[in-house]
């Protein structure tokens, strides 16, 4: 038995610091009793990877916005910032392993390609669903649901 919601508010305690570099401020919106059956050490990396990405390709002085919430028996979370956006090109092919948008940007931030391939498998073994929106020059926002109990 997990609490997503616990673990959602250290995983963004431990990030503030990478975050204020850029003046990037996080907020948590939750609703309360947000437990689900699952692997804390898998859903921290999830929650690392979406937040540490939003951060990486987030704008100086941007905003991070962490939406917790119930709907119809599943937690419903969404990771969404005001960065630089992904391309619609591009946003099939972010799940690959190893893809990189911009290969030079990415070596910059230390990422390997494989963060994002890494978040879906874990979305899938917990029974969940995620998916991308997101707008060139305006933001991105990854949207996913998982079981609630």
């Amino acid at each position: 038995k997990l609490d997503f919601g616990l673990l959602s508010e250290l995983v963004i305690e431990e990030l503030q610091t990478k975050a204020q570099e850029k003046n990037i401020e996080i907020t948590l919106q939750k609703q309360d009793d947000l437990f689900m059956n699952g692997d804390q050490t898998l859903i921290l990396r999830m929650m690392i990877n979406l937040i540490t990405n939003a951060i990486n390709y987030g704008k100086i002085n941007g905003h991070i916005h962490v939406i917790l919430k119930v709907e119809n028996d599943q937690i419903v979370g969404e990771v969404k910032d005001d960065g630089i956006g992904i391309s619609e090109e591009h946003l099939d092919r972010i799940w690959e392993r190893f893809y990189r948008i911009d290969k030079s940007r990415s070596r910059e931030n230390g990422g390997t390609g494989l963060g994002l391939s890494m978040v879906r498998w874990i979305v899938n073994l917990h029974n969940g669903t995620i998916h991308v929106e997101s707008i060139e020059g305006i933001g991105t926002s990854f949207i996913f649901r998982f079981p609630k109990i």
